[in-house]
């Protein structure tokens, strides 16, 4: 109808919705199949900006990881295209289904090696990089391509300093522990608490619990029982000391602290990440960084501590990562054997 108009006749907010009405030039409702001709227009929920910005991380994160495997494909181009030209092309097709492809296998595809052999051999990617590392036997381009790009896609951080021949001092909670204490002796700071168990905090630290139950045991092993002040300076004191200290056993703990409330400054409640975990991603460590400059000292000795425990409950009495992976990976094998059984 040519001579049709619409009229917005108004906004529902608690539905998302849109009324209008359809009328002729003289404003006399039209009719539809014999029906007048108004109705709504219903539309999604607006979504957060946490929601939207958390998408856009995640999209961050994704190309920068495509972009490090990227660069470690042109690295070793050269080399596995004198062995195998068509490796990087069948890895760029391997979700393809296999009747959609030339290629029988994504990764191996020779006549005496295929992926069937690959997966006898190396049942994990753990596998594989633990036998570079222990052998000094030649190795094929590809199987090292495969470890170094699953190395620099799950790259972690790199926040400690661990020299490989010292790694059991990695494990020493005493040393750990001395490097916290000697981050607040260096900037004139007092110590967080006074002299507690040092072994019980480190176990405690390493036990898997819920964050109540381990911020109480905390609270108990570092306060005696007594609850942690919340205020982040200590008027009564002479000695600075410009922390929340129940924020700092929260952290521990496992928790979420608001930033503002950590370290006592309102501004921080204007920020784009407004509270802080010690277990939080790479991206938001490194914008909570930028954003609150020397403050993030603080939070970096005390994540030093939260990734000792992490660390330790990952390698338990391996030598390297991979070691307790491949473990781990047994001991889930001979348990299915036995659920099965």
């Amino acid at each position: 109808m040519k001579d049709q108009k619409s009229y917005y006749l108004g906004l529902d907010v608690g539905t998302n919705s849109i009324g209008y009405a359809v009328t002729d030039k003289e404003y006399d409702l039209l009719k539809f199949h014999g029906e007048p001709a108004w109705g709504t227009t219903v539309f999604d929920e607006a979504s957060l900006n946490t929601d939207r910005r958390g998408f856009r991380t995640a999209r961050r994160r994704l190309d920068r990881r495509q972009q490090r495997v990227t660069l470690i494909q042109e690295l070793f181009a050269e080399e596995i295209a004198k062995i195998d030209e068509r490796f990087f092309l069948r890895l760029r097709g391997s979700y393809l289904y296999r009747d959609d492809t030339t290629d029988p296998f994504p990764l191996f595809n020779d006549a005496n090696y295929t992926d069937k052999d690959y997966y006898a051999q190396y049942p994990t990617i753990h596998h594989l990089i633990f036998d570079l590392m222990t052998s000094d036997e030649p190795h094929d381009a590809r199987l090292v391509y495969l470890a170094c790009a699953w190395l620099v896609a799950h790259r972690g951080h790199f926040l400690s300093n661990i020299d490989k021949a010292g790694l059991s001092s990695v494990k020493d909670f005493d040393l750990v522990y001395g490097r916290f204490l000697a981050f607040f002796a260096d900037n004139g700071y007092d110590a967080p608490w006074g002299n507690i168990d040092v072994e019980a905090f480190g176990k405690c630290l390493k036990t898997k619990m819920s964050v109540t139950s381990k911020n109480q045991e905390l609270i108990s092993i570092l306060c005696n029982g007594v609850k942690p002040k919340k205020q982040a300076k200590d008027e009564d004191s002479d000695q600075a000391f410009p922390f929340s200290l129940e924020g700092m056993i929260k952290l521990l703990a496992g928790g979420t602290y608001a930033l503002k409330d950590l370290f006592g400054k309102e501004e921080y409640s204007e920020l784009e990440i407004k509270s802080v975990s010690l277990g939080m991603d790479e991206e938001k460590f490194a914008q909570v960084m930028a954003d609150i400059g020397d403050d993030y000292d603080i939070i970096g000795a005390m994540r030093s501590i939260y990734d000792w425990a992490v660390l330790v409950d990952v390698l338990g009495d391996s030598s390297c990562v991979s070691q307790a992976k491949i473990k781990t990976y047994e001991q889930h094998k001979a348990d299915l054997a036995s659920l099965k059984y």
